[in-house]
């Protein structure tokens, strides 16, 4: 259940395009809200910094009027527990330990802020999150129109992108939770790699077919992944397929519809999980402006482990 959600802000209108979307989601769980902002440890690396920057105490009752603000923008229209914290410390290890101080069970954000925010998104910070976190998270995009906390983010259909894997398939329970909440509708693809073919030139023909026996075996599996959501009245539809771009095919099938959400499963393995989210889902994370919802398969024997 989405119990406990909680919205990083950095301090600018960017990075509360995510409140929106827990205000929603939250109203519809009867989850509670925690919004966090990190006042970051001042550094000093030369003498010219050391007297252009805000002095420590003026800088935290700034963040504590900031995060004041927050809270009573998002009081109106939220009928649940609302709980807005000043952190400090490093970006990311602040948010990575409040996170799971509360149990958060969702943590939602904009992929496009300034200042702290965007220094964490742009830099390798943002895969450790999305490498670390035990918990969902939610990233959407900022936009630029003007915020309004009244306007209800609606989506239409959850798009799941399987690879035949059990790891991969981590990502479904997720993805029905907050699909079902939002009253989306599935759509479950599989991408398959065409095979070479035997019988053309390479140099002269394209050096690929499709093998229809794979692409009965990814439709067959598919089948039965849908037949979960069936079992639970749920709308899916199941789509094939091949492509040496996965990524591209995410993107493409995403951008489709506009008012889809993407779920992806991340893994947790090492080396492995690094270069996945060097490509596919860093590739998707930046190249769709539809929201996206990762989640990490967490293997280890004790929870919140790394």
């Amino acid at each position: 259940m989405l119990r406990t959600l909680m919205v990083p802000l950095d301090g600018t209108r960017h990075a509360e395009h995510a409140l929106p979307w827990a205000i929603e989601i939250a109203n519809r769980s009867g989850g509670d809200i925690e919004v966090v902002h990190v006042l970051e440890e001042a550094t000093y690396p030369d003498m010219e910094n050391l007297l252009m920057d805000e002095p420590e105490e003026a800088a935290r009752h700034r963040a504590m009027d900031y995060i004041e603000e927050i809270r009573r923008k998002i009081e109106p229209h939220f009928k649940g527990t609302l709980t807005a914290t000043l952190l400090e410390g490093s970006v990311t290890t602040s948010i990575l330990s409040r996170a799971r101080q509360v149990a958060a069970d969702l943590v939602i954000m904009t992929t496009h802020g300034r200042g702290a925010m965007s220094r964490f998104w742009e830099h390798s910070t943002a895969d450790d999150l999305v490498r670390t976190a035990n918990m969902g998270i939610l990233l959407v995009h900022s936009t630029r129109y003007r915020l309004d906390l009244s306007n209800r983010p609606t989506i239409a259909r959850t798009l799941v992108p399987l690879d035949g894997s059990q790891i991969a398939e981590r990502i479904v329970e997720p993805a029905i939770e907050l699909g079902t909440l939002l009253e989306t509708e599935f759509h479950l693809l599989r991408i398959v790699e065409p095979v070479m073919s035997d019988h053309v030139d390479p140099w002269f023909s394209v050096p690929a077919r499709i093998d229809v026996g794979l692409r009965t075996e990814a439709q067959n599996y598919l089948d039965r992944a849908a037949s979960k959501f069936r079992g639970q009245s749920l709308r899916v539809t199941t789509q094939v397929e091949e492509s040496f771009d996965p990524a591209g095919v995410i993107i493409k099938e995403a951008s489709r519809r506009s008012s889809s959400l993407v779920a992806l499963e991340t893994e947790d393995r090492s080396h492995l999980s690094r270069m996945l989210l060097g490509s596919v889902v860093d590739k998707v994370i930046r190249g769709v402006s539809s929201p996206i919802l990762l989640h990490r398969a967490n293997t280890d024997d004790h929870p919140g482990g790394d």
